[in-house]
């Protein structure tokens, strides 16, 4: 019977050297398996760094373009204020001129009635 046992620990000795064996073999495979897979990670991220950056880029010109038609609307609108403010100023001033013109007027009469009325009394 003791070399039926023989037999049988000497079989089981080498299928678990066969398991040892398959299990080294399969974690190669998964070492390179998970090396290949980082590799690939690298890779996906410097390319979707590039991607993030190109996406910006165009962003940042779109923005840039509006910023620029803003800019411009708002000097347009500026010189619009500007030409109002001046054309408002000079139409002040001229009705000013002219209410001054009319009590002046409204008022000469009066100034020369009084002086009238003035010489009258001196003499």
């Amino acid at each position: 019977m003791d070399d039926k046992d023989d037999d049988a620990v000497d079989d089981a000795e080498v299928s678990i050297g066969l398991l040892m064996e398959i299990a080294q073999a399969h974690q190669q495979l998964a070492e390179a398996a998970l090396a290949s897979l980082k590799e690939h990670t690298a890779g996906l991220d410097a390319v979707v760094r590039e991607q993030i950056r190109r996406t910006l880029i165009e962003a940042l010109r779109g923005v840039h373009i509006e910023s620029e038609r803003a800019v411009t609307s708002l000097r347009r609108v500026r010189e619009a204020a500007d030409l109002r403010i001046a054309v408002w100023s000079i139409g002040i001033a001229a009705l000013s001129a002219v209410v001054a013109a009319v009590v002046g007027y409204g008022t000469a009469h009066v100034w020369r009635e009084l002086a009238r009325l003035g010489m009258h009394l001196h003499r």
